[in-house]
């Protein structure tokens, strides 16, 4: 066994012959002073801590706000006060989750219309091609094929339709200044 030590082998031959766990532990140590310096000097954290009154005097205050909150709660005031003391309500809340999770079980084994749209894939794969037949829809449009391609794309369509509602409004106009122009009623007898 002490062969082995000294060949290096196993654990603690490692342990004796390998520099690396060594100068890990020198580092340790190094890190462990550096770290106990600056506690002394009141550097970082701890040395904060141990040094400085204030930080302790708010660590202090947020622990007296938890104690009082604590006290809230075990008092029955607020909503988890109210939970902490009425067991009927934390029963009434699992009697919720339970129903929760009986509509999601439904859901998953595809029980009801929403389940059935949650986990049918002709469902899904229908949907997909109206999505595909929508998107093929507006290429065509906005290539301006169609009637509402050309409608949206044919600039000489909008200017027609503005000049005819441009007359429209020429012929109401008129309407309005002279009827009878436009109302004269013929009567014939023989």
């Amino acid at each position: 066994m002490a062969d082995r030590v000294d060949r290096g082998e196993g654990t603690l031959g490692k342990l004796m012959s390998d520099t690396e766990f060594y100068d890990q532990l020198n580092k340790m140590a190094a890190e462990g002073t550096q770290l106990v310096h600056e506690a002394r000097t009141g550097n970082g954290t701890i040395g904060l801590l141990m040094h400085d009154d204030a930080v302790y005097r708010h660590l202090d205050e947020v622990l007296d706000r938890v104690n009082q909150m604590v006290d809230y709660i075990q008092a029955g005031n607020g909503t988890i006060g109210r939970i902490y003391k009425d067991p009927s309500i934390a029963n009434n809340a699992e009697a919720l989750i339970g129903r929760f999770q009986k509509i999601a079980d439904n859901l998953d084994q595809g029980k009801g219309s929403l389940g059935k749209i949650m986990t049918s894939d002709e469902l899904y794969n229908d949907f997909r091609g109206t999505m595909k037949k929508v998107n093929d829809l507006i290429d065509t449009v906005q290539n301006g094929q169609g009637t509402a391609g050309k409608l949206i794309k044919d600039p000489t369509l909008y200017n027609s339709l503005n000049e005819t509602a441009s007359e429209v409004l020429k012929l109401l106009y008129d309407f309005r200044q002279n009827p009878k122009k436009y109302l004269t009623i013929n009567f014939k007898l023989f």
